[in-house]
């Protein structure tokens, strides 16, 4: 009755566990979740090392995790390789996307060949997986069960964030407009659903196009985004404050960000000031002639230097040729989501997000894409 007691309690840690650990014939790995509870949209560290025991073998390995769009949100942090011990570090970063109890499924491949046959696929080019003549075996990994919490209501960020909002100046004059910008930046998942245009009464709101920064590290999704509006009124106002509710999963509490009203004092035009700005034009006159001989001298300067370097601008300009067409090349050859990822990711340019997030959502949680499609919006630009 003693053992098989303790039996059962082992077991039971076991399944508990966040690491999973496994030795083959020929390679090992772990498996390992830095959570197996989690909230809604926090994000979960998913590492994966698997390595050869055998080193007379040669061997590649493939994984990624497998699970339903509408569950889980994906992102490939990094692939990490040891080629003296034969080893490769998958890092995953997971968002649960519903609540109560998920399971997490994995697709792992090993792939083994010998040096004949990588002798008779040997192109002098680096040696990869697909390109050579190999056996592969799609091991079973087992599920993982994870347990996600809801969120409390009307909460839109998830993590730990801050606020900051600032004004250029405090008074302007009518028509001068007031420049605002609503600083918000921490680290956790992707916020929804803010609502931070300012709306007030008697003012025009005119807003920009928010600058967005997204860096996905281990503990999370680094965020930082910037909003800017100006802000044109004849009168007097007051901007609002600012309240954003967020939920921090590290102290399991809530919190609220809150900025502080800020008082706009609008000027009225004088008649004072209108006749200083009549001074003001006759003095623009005397000063045309001289403002003409100006641009004269300018337009020469400026077509001796053209002629000094519109021999580099042509270079550059070939130089980048070479690199968009290597580029368009590159995409028209892929051949598959996961090709196409790839080439994506070497280009390491914003312009891409979209793109990429819909490959990633393809490749790592099976969502149909239509890539014909994709090639033609990515060459288009």
């Amino acid at each position: 009755m003693y053992m098989k007691r303790n039996l059962g309690r082992w077991l039971y840690l076991f399944l508990l566990s966040p690491l999973l650990l496994f030795s083959a014939t020929d390679y090992a790995y772990n498996l390992h979740l830095n959570k197996r509870s989690a909230y809604l949209n926090e994000p979960i560290l998913l590492t994966f090392k698997v390595w050869q025991t055998d080193p007379k073998k040669i061997i590649f390995f493939e994984f990624e995790p497998v699970a339903h769009s509408s569950d889980w949100k994906m992102r490939l942090l990094q692939e990490r390789r040891d080629m003296e011990r034969g080893a490769i570090t998958f890092e995953y970063l997971l968002f649960p996307q519903k609540v109560g109890d998920l399971l997490l499924s994995f697709n792992f491949i090993v792939k083994r060949t010998d040096e004949e046959r990588l002798r008779h696929n040997n192109t002098g080019e680096p040696v990869k997986a697909k390109a050579i003549d190999t056996t592969d075996t799609h091991e079973v990994l087992p599920p993982l069960h994870l347990h996600i919490n809801p969120l409390p209501k009307d909460v839109a960020l998830v993590g730990d964030y801050k606020l900051n909002v600032s004004v250029d100046k405090h008074e302007t004059e009518v028509n001068a407009p007031i420049y605002l910008n609503i600083l918000l930046e921490g680290v956790g998942a992707l916020p929804k659903d803010l609502n931070i245009t300012p709306k007030i009464e008697g003012v025009k709101v005119f807003d920009d196009e928010p600058k967005i920064n997204l860096r996905y590290e281990t503990d999370g999704l680094h965020y930082r985004g910037s909003f800017s509006y100006a802000l044109l009124s004849d009168q007097n106002f007051t901007i609002p404050a600012i309240t954003i509710e967020g939920f921090s999963y590290k102290k399991g509490q809530t919190y609220q960000l809150q900025s502080q009203p800020i008082s706009i004092h609008v000027q009225g035009v004088t008649i004072q000031k209108l006749v200083d700005s009549t001074s003001s034009e006759s003095i623009y006159d005397q000063l045309e002639a001289m403002k003409q001989w100006l641009i004269y001298c300018l337009i020469f300067v400026s077509g001796y230097i053209s002629a000094l370097i519109v021999q580099r601008i042509r270079r550059v300009r070939f130089s980048k040729k070479e690199e968009d067409d290597s580029f368009q090349q590159a995409v028209k050859s892929a051949d598959s989501a996961k090709a196409l990822l790839k080439v994506l990711l070497k280009d390491h340019s914003n312009h891409y997000a979209i793109w990429i997030d819909q490959l990633e959502q393809a490749v790592y949680c099976g969502e149909k894409v239509d890539l014909k499609k994709m090639k033609r919006e990515i060459l288009k630009g």
